[in-house]
């Protein structure tokens, strides 16, 4: 057990203590806006009905594994890890997201995903900023509301195309999730 541990980051050694897990999560607002949006993605699947004695199970499974951690590092690993498993799960369920409800400016809450700040505009244009991938502007984007997929073009550069999987948990966040390596960004509007 001890190597799989090592593996994902976990220390082997005696836990620390749920106040010290507790203290490092506050002290850093990426890990705060994580904790957050797992609530967030948790709460969305509980409302579903999606499977309620099997989610219970996982999530004391994951508190043990994310209890083990002694470092922000760790711990944002847990927590993208985590959030990425519930987004998969939400993504699964009927889609209820409406595409005017994307049209907006989002900026990234946790660090998670591929852009930190994008913007999809009503006439299909697709817009990256903030030291994030600036040939990406004026890309082109699609959303399929029957599998609740969000696509970006990029046709001037090769291998920049994206393809994700789109859940909302509430009507200010926004869960994008990487349907190549499985990756969940975690957005808000931008004000």
């Amino acid at each position: 057990m001890a190597p799989l541990l090592a593996w994902i980051g976990v220390s082997a050694a005696a836990a620390p203590s749920p106040h010290r897990i507790s203290e490092i999560i506050q002290s850093n607002p990426g890990l705060s806006s994580a904790d957050a949006g797992l609530n967030q993605l948790y709460r969305a699947l509980r409302t579903a009905g999606a499977g309620s004695a099997k989610l219970l199970a996982e999530k004391r499974s994951w508190l043990r594994l994310r209890d083990r951690c002694d470092n922000s590092d760790c711990l944002r690993e847990q927590y993208q890890m985590r959030n990425a498993q519930l987004a998969r799960q939400l993504a699964a369920l009927p889609c209820s997201v409406q595409a005017s409800r994307l049209t907006h400016g989002w900026d990234s809450m946790d660090g998670g995903g591929f852009f930190q700040q994008f913007e999809l505009e009503a006439d299909g244009a697709f817009n990256s900023w903030r030291h994030q991938h600036p040939e990406l502007s004026n890309a082109r984007w699609s959303f399929d509301a029957r599998h609740c997929r969000l696509r970006i073009r990029a046709s001037r550069h090769e291998g920049m195309d994206f393809d994700y999987a789109v859940v909302m948990t509430r009507p200010n966040r926004l869960w994008l999730l990487d349907m190549r390596d499985h990756a969940a960004g975690n957005y808000a509007p931008i004000q």
